[in-house]
């Protein structure tokens, strides 16, 4: 069920941080005392007790809504869905489980109203997550340019930090997705010191095919989760008419497929939290379900396969050391 010392951080359009279901398992830094409008612990920004608003330079980490943008409702939920993909708070009797029933979900804010920002924000977001000790960054997002080698270099760092980057592939809302090969996005296909330096991820239907929206490639997609027919914690707000229901479905978008493997991911570092992360990275992809069969015109083209989380923690067992059997003696 994880644990609080592992800290996912989500970079997103901002959360309903007072969500019942994963209020409990937001992160809280322990050196910042709430509501004192003071820098307690000295980091540059005031107050900030669950993350950053990186768009405002604020700590108001909920979402911004923008009523005039035809896809506001989808950007307001955004946040708030990744997040409870990875952590809504299990065996409470609320709403839905997250993959972690346990964990620490930092809150970072980057992306506007309408779900753009600049890879200056999202970079600045990732230096904070990893001086915070974040050791799983999901970004479900994507840029179609190139971002700049200053980003890049951010993701290096994170690697050489041992911190393990999540992305989506990305969605294609009149076709049959982009091959990423062809026409590269970013963050996900992202390479460094020849090697990729992002988890890349698809998304799934039910039946384990690609989702006819999702975006593919060998050389950035490295697992696939589902991402059709989600139901999950969403933004509320009692004093707006659009925003009253706190669960809600059935998204899509492989923008829901990331939060899986960063979730899992998350399962995994509580189990082996000295495993280097490039160990950890291998074992996810080498557990994951063969999903070819089903997918004839995707061949290696959607990563290892479909995620499969009890596989991937089984498979840790052979590289933890046995435990220690304690015995007592009579002198």
């Amino acid at each position: 069920t994880c644990d609080k010392q592992v800290i996912v951080a989500v970079i997103d359009s901002g959360f309903n941080i007072d969500h019942e279901d994963f209020k409990n398992n937001l992160w809280v830094n322990p050196r910042e005392i709430a509501g004192n409008n003071m820098d307690d612990d000295g980091n540059g920004f005031i107050d900030d007790v669950h993350g950053w608003n990186f768009i405002d330079a604020n700590n108001n980490l909920n979402p911004t809504i923008d009523k005039g943008f035809a896809e506001y409702r989808a950007v307001t939920h955004h946040g708030s869905l990744v997040a409870g993909i990875i952590g809504a708070q299990g065996n409470n009797s609320e709403g839905v489980s997250g993959i972690n029933w346990h964990v620490s979900i930092m809150a970072l804010k980057a992306l506007d109203a309408q779900g753009t920002s600049e890879a200056s924000r999202v970079a600045h977001a990732m230096e904070y997550a990893m001086a915070q000790g974040a050791s799983i960054i999901n970004m479900s997002f994507v840029g179609t340019g190139n971002v700049g080698e200053a980003f890049r270099e951010v993701l290096k760092t994170a690697a050489q930090k041992n911190v393990i980057v999540v992305a989506a592939a990305g969605n294609d809302k009149t076709g049959n997705g982009v091959d990423l090969d062809a026409t590269p996005n970013y963050p996900i296909c992202f390479e460094g010191e020849g090697k990729e330096i992002v988890v890349g991820v698809t998304a799934l239907d039910q039946q384990d095919q690609k989702a006819k929206f999702a975006h593919f490639g060998a050389n950035c997609v490295d697992i696939a989760a589902p991402g059709k027919g989600i139901y999950g914690a969403q933004y509320s707000n009692s004093s707006d008419t659009d925003f009253q229901t706190p669960y809600g479905g059935l998204w899509q978008g492989t923008s829901l497929a990331a939060p899986v493997v960063s979730g899992t991911l998350a399962l995994m570092r509580a189990v082996a939290p000295h495993l280097p992360a490039t160990k950890l990275i291998q074992v996810l992809v080498d557990s994951a379900d063969p999903i070819d069969a089903v997918n004839p015109n995707y061949v290696g083209k959607l990563g290892k396969g479909r995620v499969n989380a009890a596989k991937a923690l089984n498979a840790l067992k052979t590289l933890l050391p046995p435990p220690i059997t304690l015995q007592s003696f009579t002198v």
